[in-house]
């Protein structure tokens, strides 16, 4: 037998280790590179603390400091321009200083935030720390020209001004409406919506979605129930699916709100930190048309933390407290590019700018390039509602039902309501199933909810939007209707073949097993245009209490099988707990041991490259 030398056996069990260790990570967030050649600035330039940093519609980096804070005069260097622009390969493009006639520019150290909306116009802030208030928002073209003024310094009455602002941190204008929002929170405690080309008034609203009160008390709350009041409104920013995320950065959480102000969730972010400042400063979100992750700037802690969007907890985190290349002293304020680059803007004792490069846990781990890669350009996925969740189930929640008919079709005795307005869907699958058994089948409209959430956990984006809503005095499920798409007793009752329906069809079944679905029929399969695109719907019947496997167990997707053996019962409590009990939720368990059981024997039958997927 030939014997392998010593260093190359060890270099193939570190890279065999590797990639066990690559095949865990695939599912799970990516991780951070920095960029240390990032900017490229003049040598006579010195940047004092950043106070505010945004990408353009061409992913060039607009950059917003407080020159006024060097104070170094050597010969050798100077202050650079307040306002600077680089390219995303870090050449500067263009600078320029602030003040000028007809408007008024934060006075010197007070500017605070910079936005470029869709239209590449500049935005700038203040925040009046000099003392003096800045309640005034700028609106500037790409080439500095100005262009609005919304607010004077000096004059708000409080955080019911309409007309001006108190001390704002930071805006963002959302293109569908273009409107400009203002997060209003040195000095008062609220979004401020505003008109982003007239300056008229829209609305406003403080913590929790409600009149925001100036005379209740500014104290720090890191336990107990959540702040009635904003304390320090410091960033905004709107996802691609319409969702205002505020950092209500003392309070140390997220609040998440609709366009039009009402409040949807909250989530504290390292509340208990032993920190004395707040731990959300600043939010951007990941590329894609889901945004998946949200990145928060935890100033307090002095890293970037990496948030799912949908559940708002944490998944990763990026850098630590240090002066090299990808550490931080006090990251002020982040922003990302169409790519998916991540731009960090530091003041006080950091005064610098960094770039970050997000590459998948698998390249991290092995250097090799992720099994998973995007759709090609101008393909649309069946999943209609990917980057849309919150939207629609606010939607399906809420709209107008204009009418309702019978499918006549299918044993659980589905209706279709239809919306208004039909964005952004038009109708809705209703079920009204109150939970109980009928004709020896347990059924529950509440099931169609829990497959909903069970499959957001696991990230397969088979199964569409689920909600509880009431049409007619009565409770039920409110399921997207997918439309475009046809059931596969619809075409025949063949499902389809080949190597791309393979890895949809393997998840279809081991999620089938995993909630107990005994209804998968040719009916509740729905085909899209592209090859491998499966919708699952109509699990009303699913998630009993039987401990049994529904299908039998052969060859299973192993990215699939990776997240799975991940749920807890915690977990599974924190997503179903509204719609299962805790039966139920121990029978997920359950079977998923059991699954476990069936595929390790199958690995000793038939060995692991022919049971587990890629």
């Amino acid at each position: 037998m030939t014997r392998l030398p010593i260093p190359l056996w060890r270099t193939l069990s570190v890279w065999l280790m590797l990639v066990l260790c690559a095949a865990h990570a695939q599912a799970q967030a990516p991780v951070c590179r920095v960029d240390p050649s990032w900017p490229t600035v003049p040598n006579d330039w010195i940047f004092a603390a950043m106070a505010g940093i945004a990408t353009d519609s061409k992913d060039n980096v607009w950059v917003i400091h407080r020159s006024a804070g060097v104070t170094m005069k050597k010969a050798c260097c100077k202050a650079a321009p307040v306002v600077m622009q680089f390219d995303p390969s870090g050449k500067l493009l263009q600078s320029w200083d602030g003040p000028g006639n007809g408007y008024e520019w934060p006075l010197p150290n007070n500017e605070h935030g910079i936005f470029i909306d869709h239209k590449d116009n500049v935005w700038i802030a203040g925040r009046g720390a000099t003392g003096t208030s800045e309640n005034q928002i700028l609106k500037f073209d790409s080439k500095g020209k100005f262009l609005l003024q919304i607010g004077r310094r000096g004059r708000g009455t409080g955080s019911n001004d309409t007309a001006n602002l108190g001390q704002p941190a930071d805006m963002a204008v959302y293109a569908p409406t273009n409107e400009v929002f203002v997060a209003d929170g040195y000095g008062n405690r609220r979004i401020i919506v505003f008109d982003a080309d007239t300056g008229a008034y829209k609305r406003h609203w403080g913590a929790y979605g409600n009149r925001p009160d100036d005379a209740a008390p500014r104290e720090t709350k890191n336990q107990g129930p959540g702040d009635p009041q904003f304390n320090q409104v410091h960033h905004v920013r709107i996802s691609s699916d319409g969702f205002v995320y505020v950092a209500d950065r003392l309070n140390r959480r997220i609040q998440v709100f609709t366009i039009d102000g009402k409040f949807v969730k909250e989530a504290f972010v390292r509340r208990s930190s032993p920190e004395t400042a707040g731990t959300v400063s600043s939010l951007a979100f990941s590329p894609g048309a889901d945004q998946r992750y949200l990145y928060v700037a935890d100033q307090a802690e002095d890293v970037i933390l990496v948030l799912d969007r949908q559940t708002l907890t944490e998944v990763a985190s990026c850098g630590r407290l240090g002066r090299q290349a990808g550490q931080f002293v006090s990251p002020h304020n982040i922003a990302t590019d169409s790519k998916g680059n991540l731009y960090v803007a530091e003041d006080l004792g950091g005064a610098r700018l960094q770039k970050f490069v997000f590459v998948s846990a698998v390249q991290a781990l092995t250097g090799l390039p992720s099994a998973q890669s995007p759709a090609p350009a101008g393909s649309e996925s069946a999943s209609q509602w990917l980057g849309r969740e919150q939207r629609i189930e606010e939607h399906l929640k809420n709209a107008k039902v204009t009418s309702v008919e019978d499918l006549g079709t299918g044993v659980t005795r589905p209706r279709r309501a239809y919306l208004a307005p039909n964005e952004p869907v038009a109708s809705l699958v209703w079920k009204v199933l109150p939970p109980g058994r009928r004709n020896g089948y347990w059924e529950s409209y509440k099931s169609e909810i829990a497959a909903y959430k069970l499959d957001r956990l696991l990230n397969m984006r088979m199964v569409p939007p689920a909600v509880e809503r009431q049409i007619d005095s009565d409770t039920g499920a409110a399921v997207m209707w997918v439309s475009g798409m046809k059931s596969v007793k619809e075409l025949g009752g063949k499902v389809p073949g080949g190597a791309d329906w393979g890895k949809p069809i393997r998840q279809m079944l081991m999620f089938d097993n995993l909630i107990r679905n005994i209804d998968r029929n040719a009916g509740n399969m729905l085909i899209g245009s592209r090859a491998g695109d499966l919708i699952l719907i109509d699990h009303s019947r699913a998630f009993t209490i039987d401990k049994k496997l529904q299908n039998k167990v052969e060859r299973v997707d192993a990215e699939l099988w990776e997240r799975m053996q991940t749920l807890t019962r915690e977990s599974l409590t924190r997503a179903l707990a509204p719609w299962l009990d805790d039966a139920a939720i121990n029978a997920i368990i359950t079977r998923r041991d059991a699954m476990a059981t069936e595929i390790n024997k199958q690995i000793a039958k038939k060995g692991r490259a022919l049971v587990l997927i890629p």
